[in-house]
């Protein structure tokens, strides 16, 4: 995320409120240097109503659209869309992070975001409801070329509509 979609975004979550949004946006933008290790792949899946989403006006947006198509562009990370056009096979209600060390040691685990915190599964069965889940909205999805022209189409809707 770009610093300033980052703080729209932390404010609008802040069920609590108070919290300290630059040390926040901080640490959100630290820990986005691990995309350009090589070393770690990465896979991001978000729907097209997301990136359409009107989180800020469009000098918040456009950037943050542009942000997306560049880390599009590393070999290391994979962005997929699922276009509002095409049907969906599984629903999801809260966003979740499926996590799948390297180390054959470790097993997979997931991380699933709620309104009031995080709740971590572990439990092989459960993080096995989650990969069908991941597997199930990647068939939905788009890559590469066709998630840059969407982003650019949605930059291109922003800018006539003027949303800010």
């Amino acid at each position: 995320q770009t610093a300033e979609y980052a703080r729209r975004v932390l404010q609008l979550h802040d069920a609590i409120g108070g919290q300290d949004y630059a040390a926040a946006v901080a640490r959100r933008l630290d820990r986005q240097q691990v995309l350009y290790d090589e070393t770690h792949q990465f896979e991001f899946l978000v729907t097209e109503q997301a990136l359409r989403a009107r989180v800020g006006p469009t000098s918040v947006l456009i950037p943050q659209l542009d942000r997306i198509g560049q880390l599009s562009t590393l070999s290391n990370v994979t962005i997929g869309v699922i276009p509002s056009t095409i049907p969906i096979t599984t629903l999801v209600m809260h966003a979740f992070a499926l996590f799948e060390p390297a180390a054959e040691e470790q097993s997979p685990f997931v991380i699933v975001e709620l309104v009031h915190g995080e709740v971590t599964v572990r439990d092989p069965r459960g993080v096995g409801l989650y990969q069908d889940r991941l597997a199930r909205l990647r068939e939905s999805a788009i890559y590469g070329d066709e998630v840059r022209a969407l982003l650019a189409l949605i930059g291109r809707e922003n800018r006539e509509t003027g949303a800010g």
